[in-house]
């Protein structure tokens, strides 16, 4: 029999990691390794598992390990993550994963259950970092700069699964930036991610599902989080965590992203954001329309207005240049955009009714969000 000793609070977060992902069909993978360095002698663990198109790695080093070698490895079914979760709630600092030929038993405090081993179901891949050919390159960026960049730019494509692309686009550039882009028919999103460092032989636009990377950079910590562009796949690689997210075979060209945001937008409004926000909810409230316009006032004012105009309110921008004119956007895009914007001072920019407009925060050219008009 072997046994491994962990942190019951590590075993917990490893096994919460690998459960964003993991179903009734996986198999989970449990790799532990005996290393040693100088005089110190550590037992390194990796939880692994893979639903056939993404796979996360987890690792944690162990507190004790009586085993037969300097390796073992093990594979159990999904509801181990039940039972870890269960028999954290017994308050022991560790656990014990006690490995016998075809079972393991999970002990904690007073809890001890018993687990078959597996060898049905979805098995883990070998990630693409072992092999070196297949990287095109990594970026490592700063997280709290990426985690803000994916959320500015996923307003374009999450709950809309009509989206022409349904991820984000990731375009490095030669200036050591990293654009993060999503497109869908009505809203265009952009944030500008300036990397830490970075290692590329191809600078190719690649994508991967947006909601999937989202979830992903949730769980990330650590200052900064290293992002591998392979040949298949995107990695992720944060502290002693991995991340294997499939690209998306859809990728929007870079040239189309750059054609709309080159447009000409000589009309630019500046305003308050909450004020707006309250425009359009006091709108919707007396309308109750899903919908709303915004129309543009030559004199200088704005009013928010349903589409029959029975519902409106007007506000004034802080300053404009240009000539107002009336023009109608989708209300939910608009709402969506404006609760992403950090600031309160909003700068918007159109050429007339019929074009696109790019809402942005005042001061900040690293994140843009571009709405097409509707037809009214």
């Amino acid at each position: 029999m072997n046994k491994i000793i962990v942190n019951t609070l590590e075993l917990l977060d490893t096994t919460n990691k690998i459960g964003m992902i993991a179903d009734k069909k996986s198999i989970i993978s449990f790799n532990m390794m005996k290393k040693q360095q100088g005089d110190k002698v550590y037992y390194a663990v990796t939880v692994t598992v893979f639903d056939g198109k993404t796979q996360i790695a987890s690792n944690l080093f162990a507190k004790g390990a009586e085993v037969d070698g300097d390796q073992i490895n093990f594979t159990l079914g999904y509801e181990v993550v039940g039972v870890i979760n269960a028999v954290s709630r017994e308050g022991t600092e560790t656990t014990v994963l006690e490995i016998n030929s075809n079972s393991v038993t999970v002990i904690s405090g007073s809890s001890s259950v018993t687990l078959a081993l597996k060898s049905e179901g979805i098995a883990p891949v070998v990630f693409d970092l072992y092999n070196r050919d297949m990287i095109e390159g990594y970026y490592e960026l700063n997280t709290a700069e990426f985690k803000d960049a994916i959320e500015r730019v996923s307003v374009a494509v999450d709950n809309n699964p009509e989206a022409r692309c349904p991820g984000i686009c990731l375009s490095p550039m030669d200036n050591g930036t990293l654009i993060l882009r999503s497109l869908n028919g009505i809203c265009m999103a952009q944030s500008i991610c300036v990397t830490v460092n970075e290692q590329v032989k191809n600078r190719t636009v690649f994508s991967t599902l947006s909601r999937l990377l989202k979830s992903v950079i949730s769980t990330v910590s650590g200052d900064t989080v290293k992002v591998y562009k392979t040949t298949s796949h995107m990695v992720i690689q944060s502290k002693m965590q991995l991340w294997q997210l499939p690209l998306l075979d859809n990728s929007v060209s870079r040239e189309a992203f750059d054609k709309i945001l080159s447009g000409v937008r000589p009309v630019v409004v500046n305003i308050k954001k909450d004020l707006l926000i309250n425009a359009v909810a006091v709108v919707q409230a007396a309308a109750q329309d899903d919908m709303s316009v915004l129309v543009y006032m030559n004199e200088g004012k704005i009013a928010v207005s349903s589409p029959t105009k029975s519902a409106r309110t007007i506000i004034a921008p802080d300053n404009m240049t240009g000539e107002l004119q009336e023009t109608a956007l989708n209300v939910q895009y608009l709402k969506t955009v404006l609760g992403i914007v950090k600031g309160n001072e909003v700068v918007i920019k159109y050429k007339d009714a019929t074009s696109a407009m790019s809402i942005a925060e005042k001061g900040n050219d690293k994140a843009v969000a571009i709405i097409a008009p509707l037809c009214h």
